[in-house]
Formats: structure tokens, sequence, C-alpha cells
């Protein structure tokens, strides 16, 4: 993949939908951030959708700019994505989002200075412990 596309400013150009063209540049950096551990819930967790929030938490990266925090259902095409900011390492999501009785597959992503993306994912399954 990196020798696919070697380090260096690429230029994009594109449409939008309506026509109107877009363009720019942007540096593409080999530097990968590092991964971060997902804490809780942890691998294949049952957890009980009878608490206000299910907290999704992981271990801090230095030098992280943010996290992407993504929780999804594929049974349902459901998906929540969000941006935290660095320093935080938690992120509540509503139990009444998540779909009872379901599995979810949760992504923390940290992005870097040179701002490329390293994700780490894991699942829970929601419903009765």
């Amino acid at each position: 993949m990196l020798n696919s596309f070697p380090e260096g400013e690429y230029e994009f150009r594109g449409r939008t939908v309506e026509g109107d063209r877009l363009g720019g540049t942007a540096f593409l950096s080999h530097i990968l951030a590092p991964e971060t551990k997902i804490l809780t819930p942890q691998e294949d967790e049952v957890v009980a959708l009878d608490n206000d929030n299910v907290v999704v938490t992981w271990d801090a990266v230095p030098k992280a700019i943010c996290y992407i925090v993504e929780i999804k259902n594929e049974e349902t095409e459901k998906a929540l994505l969000a941006e935290v900011s660095a320093g935080i390492t938690s992120f509540h999501v509503s139990a009444s989002w998540l779909d009872p009785e379901t599995e979810h597959q949760v992504a923390v992503g940290v992005v870097t200075a040179s701002g490329n993306l390293t994700n780490v994912e894991s699942a829970f399954f929601s419903g009765t412990e």
C-alpha cells in the first residue's frame, strides 16, 4: 500500500452533485498514528441497556490531536460517528440509541498531526447481563 502511494503532495479534483468543480492539495504522510486500546466495553461483553449511558473508554495516546469514535450495528445499518478532543478518553452513548439484544461494533481512531488515522475495533452485545 505504501509503495502505491508514496509520501508527498497530491492534487485532488472533483465535482459536486450540482456540477460545481472542487479542487485542492494534501500532503500524504507515511507516519502512522499509534493505536489505542479500547478499555470498555470489553470484547463480547454484554452491556445492560437499563443504564442511562453506555460508556466507551480507551487509553490516551500521546500526541493525538483528536479521537474518532464510531458505534455501529451492521444488522440495522445504524451508525454514530463522533470526534472527541485530545485529552478526553471516554464517550457516552445513550442506551436509547442502541438496539436491544444485538451486536454493536465500536471503533476508536487516533488522529495525529500528520492527519493519519489508526483504528482499533471491538464488539459488544446489548441486552441483559
